[in-house]
């Protein structure tokens, strides 16, 4: 999609005032902010760094705001800058960020697109660290890579209703068909539980797509959709919808399976990206080490308002992962985590008997 055109899209999305140029879309922001805190914390004002590349401090500026978004920067001076800032002593954690902040920026730049089958939340399954980028402009809450950092990305709310708007309409263009347009509309609900005024709407398409989806025992495009529908019920303390997917989309060894890739793949053990949802049945295999995965599901467990799920997950990780508690420290904090679990009693039946499991199991590795 042409930049130019965005301007022209945003207009026609909302009465009023034009947003004109970087306000039109929070796109570039997101690159530019985790720039300047690279630069930052390396020590480097924008005078200095801008010296170094050579560039305009207006230029650096520019870039870090997203008045000049690196978008529109040539891949040999991105490549220049990347190794300019590697030089000076950045962070390889945050470059890493900076270059999925270029992703994400990328596909910001689109958000708005009405086309379904080529909109970028329809050929990209973001991860963790791509869904919270993505989500830092809308709820000003910066990726947890970045939260100890200081990083900020300033967002006027003018934008963000153009946004959120954007999505509520792209969310009614891809009801319809459970199969068609599946991964875009749980990508696009996902990113609407953020906005207060998208509440009922997302409740109605949720309720309407559960019923749809009769049978989940099997994946299909219906069962990552209906997992993702859990999930996000689960924010908002409904939690019928996550036993509905626990019963039915974890009854087969392949939605146990498929639940552990993706999961997987969502915290960052997997390089590649997924183009579909499909990957979680068709990717490659449990080629990952799952330290990441082990880690995140003992905070879920404790914390997470869909810590039944995790549960679940721990208990299907260990079993083909029995080694992650053979070290001591690591089979220390598992057990703290599944009895202080079980202590809250907020865990159903089912997932108090999986962490009982998974307790046994540890304590005869011990």
């Amino acid at each position: 999609m042409r930049i130019e055109g965005r301007k022209e899209r945003v207009m026609s999305l909302k009465s009023g005032r034009a947003l004109t140029g970087g306000e039109a879309n929070p796109y570039g922001r997101v690159a530019g902010s985790v720039l300047a805190t690279i630069r930052r914390l390396a020590g480097f004002t924008q005078e200095r760094l801008a010296e170094r590349l050579p560039v305009a401090p207006t230029t650096l500026q520019g870039w870090e705001s997203g008045r000049k978004p690196l978008l529109n920067v040539p891949f040999a001076r991105l490549s220049h800058l990347r190794r300019t800032l590697l030089a000076v002593g950045a962070r390889s954690d945050l470059l890493r960020v900076w270059d999925v902040a270029l992703e994400v920026d990328a596909i910001l730049s689109d958000l708005v697109d009405p086309d379904l089958d080529t909109h970028p939340l329809a050929l990209v399954v973001p991860d963790r660290l791509s869904t919270e980028l993505l989500t830092w402009p809308l709820t000003g809450r910066p990726p947890r890579q970045l939260a100890a950092t200081g990083a900020r990305l300033d967002v006027h709310h003018d934008e963000r209703a153009v946004t959120f708007d954007a999505l509520r309409r792209l969310s009614e263009q891809a009801k319809g068909s459970i199969d068609r347009h599946a991964m875009l509309r749980r990508q696009v609900q996902f990113l609407l539980a953020n906005d207060p005024k998208s509440t009922t709407l997302i409740a109605e398409q949720q309720a309407a797509d559960l019923r749809q989806a009769r049978d989940i025992r099997e994946w299909s495009p219906a069962w990552a959709l209906v997992r993702s529908t859990a999930v996000t019920a689960a924010g908002t303390g409904d939690l019928e919808p996550l036993q509905h997917f626990i019963q039915e989309g974890l009854s087969s060894e392949q939605g146990v399976l498929a639940n552990l890739s993706y999961w997987a793949y969502w915290v960052g053990e997997l390089p590649e990206r997924w183009s579909a949802d499909s990957a979680m049945i068709n990717g490659n295999g449990f080629a990952w080490s799952g330290e990441r995965l082990f880690e995140s599901l003992l905070d879920g467990v404790v914390t997470a308002p869909y810590r039944d799920l995790c549960a679940h997950t721990l208990w299907a990780l260990l079993r083909c992962r029995r080694q992650l508690a053979s070290h001591p420290a690591r089979r220390a904090r598992l057990l703290a985590a599944a009895h202080h679990a079980l202590d809250g009693g907020q865990l159903t039946k089912q997932a108090r008997h999986k962490l009982d499991e998974v307790i046994y199991a540890t304590e005869v590795l011990a």
